[in-house]
């Protein structure tokens, strides 16, 4: 069975725009990048062909994948490129989980051999991964608290599924208190170590809560 990755994409000159505050916009691209090169490199490991579904054409990724240029909304991006790779399942990853492992692909392949869908919710109920086997069995419904309704056409269309609850899976990088898990979970990913050379650490408030600091 051949299995494709989809990774979706922003603009970078529109990416991470909740983080404002505390990257200017040159940083927020390139520490969208890292986040990238990080999700590539565990299926690029893997073996597995990937796509970037991004209106974005000034982009070049450290690891080898094809580009597919869509400049509609998301999900129909997605589906576009869906139409257009030829694979027997597909697997969409958001660009903003850059705490994926092996094991988790290796997990979710195991999971996928006798069900037709596997979904991964991410905090705040969004969706951090979402394997289909057919690779269009259903349409993905990305942003917002996706996972619910994911899981709602799931049961209505009668669908063999599973749910894969993963810690590491779940942090998607959108805010500020986000790098608190990529530097407790992240040593030796591109987004750690590029948050750690822009000066963020981790300080600690006197009730023990962890905080994110920035040395200039």
């Amino acid at each position: 069975m051949k299995n494709t990755v989809l990774i979706p994409l922003n603009s970078l000159s529109k990416c991470k725009t909740r983080l404002s505050d505390v990257l200017i916009e040159e940083e927020r691209k390139e520490f969208t990048m890292a986040m990238l090169n990080d999700v590539c490199s565990v299926f690029f490991d893997f073996g597995l062909e990937i796509y970037i579904v991004t209106p974005e054409k000034n982009i070049k990724p450290e690891y080898k994948a094809d580009i597919f240029y869509d400049a509609s909304d998301l999900n129909s991006a997605l589906i576009n490129a869906t139409k257009n790779i030829e694979a027997d399942a597909s697997i969409i990853v958001p660009a903003d989980v850059p705490l994926i492992k092996r094991f988790h692909i290796e997990k979710i392949m195991e999971m996928g051999s006798d069900k037709e869908v596997i979904i991964v919710p991410s905090r705040a109920g969004g969706t951090s991964m979402l394997y289909r086997s057919p690779k269009n069995v259903i349409d993905p419904l990305f942003n917002g608290i996706s996972f619910f309704r994911h899981l709602k056409l799931l049961k209505k269309k009668k669908l063999r599924y599973a749910i894969y609850d993963s810690f590491l899976l779940s942090v998607d990088v959108d805010t500020k208190q986000d790098f608190v898990e990529v530097l407790i979970h992240g040593e030796g990913t591109r987004t750690y170590e590029y948050l750690m050379d822009i000066g963020f650490e981790i300080s600690f408030e006197e009730e023990g809560r962890p905080f994110i600091s920035r040395e200039i």
